[in-house]
């Protein structure tokens, strides 16, 4: 609820929510090479999803998945070789699976805004606000520990 709070804190630590290179793929994936290859070619010639979807998946077999998204250049989903510029890729064996991969764009590292950021900043924030909270009290209260009290529960529970 502390929006002011919340802002404050981010614009203080901004360099710490920050992307990385992203790309933005269409991933076509099938675990037949030949369906790749003719996948390949469609790509190339901009044949979109659902026309290659509807000329090579059949009402008893899915022989094609796309997946779209961003993702990040380290992401699992994506082949270690890939070469990072824009256009349709080479056929990769990756996740026992074929896939060519449409890279759309080419996301440069910056810093997230605070709507991107929000969850990692609130809980970041929680945890400051706490750990000053719990300081301020250990300087205002002293703790004692009352020994003979602490000999008497050790007892009882070794018992």
């Amino acid at each position: 609820k502390d929006t002011l709070g919340l802002e404050a804190y981010y614009t203080a630590h901004k360099s710490k929510y920050q992307w990385e290179d992203r790309i933005d793929v269409v991933m076509a994936s099938s675990a037949d090479e030949a369906n790749m290859k003719t996948i390949l070619k469609m790509m190339k010639k901009e044949t979109s999803e659902d026309v290659i979807s509807a000329a090579l998946n059949t009402a008893d077999k899915q022989n094609v998945i796309f997946t779209k998204g961003i993702f990040d250049l380290e992401d699992s989903k994506l082949p270690n070789n890939l070469e990072v510029k824009s256009g349709v890729s080479k056929i990769f064996k990756h996740n026992e699976a074929f896939h060519v991969i449409d890279i759309k764009g080419i996301l440069p590292a910056r810093i997230k805004t605070l709507e991107e950021a929000r969850g990692s900043v609130i809980s970041d924030y929680q945890a400051e606000i706490e750990t000053n909270w719990i300081n301020d009290l250990q300087k205002r209260f002293k703790v004692e520990v009352n020994q003979d009290a602490l000999k008497t529960i050790k007892t009882k529970i070794k018992n």
